[in-house]
C-alpha cells in the first residue's frame, strides 16, 4: 500500500544573477565573486580573508580570498594541494594578476639552485585571466614553487580565492645567489613598473 502524503510541486527557475542575489541576502549561498572591496585606500602587501573552515570532525578544508599587492617575487611552494578560483564582477578593474610557476617540484628546482645550473627557462610567469573556464580554475599541485605577483598601479589591487587544506603552510624556495627578475611586456610596462 503505497502511503499518502502532502504533495508539494516545486517549480524549476531558471539560473540568474537575481535569483542568485536573493540566495546571498537570505544567507543561504556565498557567491564566488570578487568586487574589489578589499583594499580601499591605503593598500597593504596582501590580504588574506577567511571564507570558511571546516570543522575538525568533517575535515580541513578552508577557502579563502587573497587580495594580493606584491610586485617582488617570493617564491614558495606547499606541501599540499591549493585550488585557484579566478572569478570577479566583470565590473570591477583589477590591475594584471600574474603567477611565477617553476617548470619542476621543489627538489628538482632546488638541486639546480645548489649545483648552480638554474636557468631562467625553469621558470614561466603567466599573466592570469579571470572567469574563463578553462584558464580560471585549477589546482596548483604540492610542492611545485610558485608565487603571484602584481605591478604597482593606482587601479585595485586583484583578488582571488583558494581553496586548501587549513593548516598548509608556505615554505619559501631558497635561491641563494639568484633572483628572479620578471621580464614584461609593453602592456606591462604601460600600467606600472614590476
Amino acid at each position: 500500500m503505497k502511503k499518502k502524503g502532502i504533495r508539494l510541486q516545486v517549480p524549476c527557475v531558471d539560473a540568474s544573477e537575481d535569483f542568485f542575489y536573493d540566495l546571498e541576502t537570505r544567507g543561504l549561498i556565498r557567491p564566488f565573486l570578487t568586487r574589489g572591496d578589499v583594499i580601499k585606500e591605503d593598500p597593504v602587501d596582501y590580504r588574506v580573508m577567511e571564507r570558511y573552515r571546516a570543522e575538525k570532525s568533517t575535515g580541513s578544508h578552508m577557502l579563502i580570498k587573497v587580495c594580493f599587492n606584491l610586485n617582488r617575487p617570493s617564491v614558495g611552494w606547499h606541501g599540499a594541494n591549493e585550488d585557484f578560483i579566478l572569478v570577479k564582477d566583470p565590473e570591477v578593474d583589477f590591475k594584471d594578476l600574474f603567477l611565477i610557476i617553476a617548470m619542476g617540484l621543489k627538489d628538482d628546482i632546488q638541486k639546480k639552485i645548489e649545483n648552480k645550473s638554474l636557468k631562467a627557462d625553469d621558470f614561466k610567469i603567466v599573466r592570469m585571466v579571470y572567469n574563463n573556464p578553462f584558464l580560471s580554475f585549477f589546482t596548483m599541485n604540492a610542492h611545485v614553487p610558485h608565487c603571484e605577483l602584481t605591478v604597482s598601479s593606482s587601479r585595485k589591487a586583484p583578488e582571488f580565492f583558494v581553496t586548501e587544506p587549513s593548516r598548509v603552510g608556505n615554505t619559501l624556495l631558497d635561491l641563494k645567489d639568484y633572483q628572479l627578475e620578471p621580464v614584461m611586456d609593453a602592456k606591462t610596462e604601460q600600467e606600472g613598473n614590476i
